[in-house]
C-alpha cells in the first residue's frame, strides 16, 4: 500500500509505534483501492498522515464502505476489530442522529500510536438532517454563548479512550474575530507570529475539545495549507524554517516530504492547525497525503 514507505521512514526513529500503526492501517484500509473517491485528501487518497513533532505516529483514514451513511457503522466495526473502546450506548445513539443521511464522507477514523499504546478517534460528519441535534449537543457542552454560537458546526470528534469530544466549526473568510488566539493560548507568541505570516484564508475553522463534564482541554485554529501558504514546496520550506528557529523536532516531516522540496505539487498538504492544551508551547500540526516517492 502507498502509505508503507512513509511508515518505513517513521520506523527509523520509532519502530514500535510505526509497527503498531501499520497493523492498524492493515485493518482500517482493508478493501480500499489505491486511489478512491475519498474526500479526505485533495488527491482522493483515503489516508492522511498528521505530523507535528509530538512523537506519535498519527493518521486519519476513510474506511471503505458501501455509502457515506454506512461508514460510521463500518468504522465502528473496524475499531472493534482493533480492540478500541466502544462508544457509550447513549452517545452512540446521539451520534447516529447527528450523522444521519450524510452528504459527504459520513465518518473518518484517526489513529495515534506510541511505542507502548494505541489510541483512536472517530470523526462524524454533521449532516444537514442532524444539524439541530448537533447544535443542541454543542450548547450542552460549551454553553449558550461564545464563538460556537455564531459559526456552523461541521464535524464532531470522539477520542475513544478518554471520552473527549472535539467540536469543529467552519468559518467562511478570514480568521474568526470572535475566536482570538488569546483563547488558543495567551502565551503563544510563536503561534501568533506564524498565523500572522499566513495569507488570509478563504475558509478556515476552529475547534474546542471538551470532556463530558464540560471541561475544555484543548482548542485549535486551522486552515488549508495551500490557501495559507501556497504550493507544497513553499509550505515545506516555511514550516521547516519555523521549526528549526524554535528547535522543534520536525525530522519526520522533513524526511517524508523530501520529494516535495523542488516540485510544483499543490495540495498534498492538508490542514495546518495551531493547537493549545493550555500550556506552552502551542503545537503546530499539518496533514499530509504521502508524497509519491514516499509511497510503496
Amino acid at each position: 500500500m502507498r502509505w508503507h514507505r512513509a511508515l518505513e521512514l517513521l520506523a527509523r526513529t520509532r519502530p514500535e509505534a510505526a509497527s503498531r500503526a501499520r497493523a492498524a492501517l492493515d485493518v482500517l484500509l482493508d478493501g480500499c483501492r489505491a486511489f478512491s473517491s475519498s474526500t479526505l485528501t485533495s488527491d482522493r487518497y483515503p489516508c492522511e498522515l498528521a505530523v507535528g513533532g509530538d512523537g506519535r505516529v498519527r493518521y486519519t483514514v476513510e474506511v471503505a464502505a458501501p455509502s457515506p451513511a454506512a461508514r460510521l457503522d463500518v468504522s465502528l466495526a473496524r475499531l472493534a476489530q482493533l480492540g478500541a473502546p466502544s462508544l457509550d450506548g447513549r452517545l452512540h445513539a446521539r451520534l447516529q442522529s447527528i450523522a444521519r443521511s450524510p452528504r459527504g464522507y459520513g465518518a473518518w477514523v484517526g489513529g495515534r500510536h506510541t511505542q507502548q499504546s494505541d489510541d483512536y478517534k472517530l470523526y462524524i460528519e454533521v449532516s444537514r438532517d442532524g444539524r439541530f441535534q448537533a447544535e443542541r449537543f454543542a450548547r450542552e457542552l460549551l454553553g449558550t454563548w461564545g464563538a460556537h454560537r455564531r459559526h456552523p458546526l461541521s464535524m464532531i470528534g470522539v477520542e475513544l479512550s478518554r471520552s473527549i469530544i472535539e467540536l469543529y466549526f467552519r468559518v467562511e473568510g478570514s480568521w474568526p474575530s470572535d475566536f482570538g488566539l488569546a483563547q488558543v493560548a495567551a502565551q503563544a507568541n510563536d503561534a501568533l507570529e506564524l498565523r500572522d505570516a499566513w495569507r488570509a484564508p478563504r475558509a478556515c475553522g476552529f475547534s474546542t475539545a471538551v470532556t463530558l463534564e464540560r471541561d475544555v482541554v484543548a482548542t485549535s485554529l486551522f486552515g488549508f495549507a495551500h490557501q495559507l501558504v501556497g504550493a507544497d514546496a513553499e509550505v515545506r520550506a516555511r514550516l521547516l524554517a519555523f521549526a528549526r528557529a524554535r528547535n522543534w523536532d520536525f525530522a519526520d516531516y522533513e524526511a517524508i516530504t523530501a520529494p516535495l522540496a523542488r516540485g510544483a505539487e499543490r495540495g498534498l498538504h492538508g490542514m495546518l492547525a495551531l493547537i493549545s492544551t493550555g500550556a506552552p508551547p502551542t503545537a503546530l500540526r499539518v496533514g499530509l497525503s504521502p508524497p509519491v516517492e514516499a509511497r510503496a
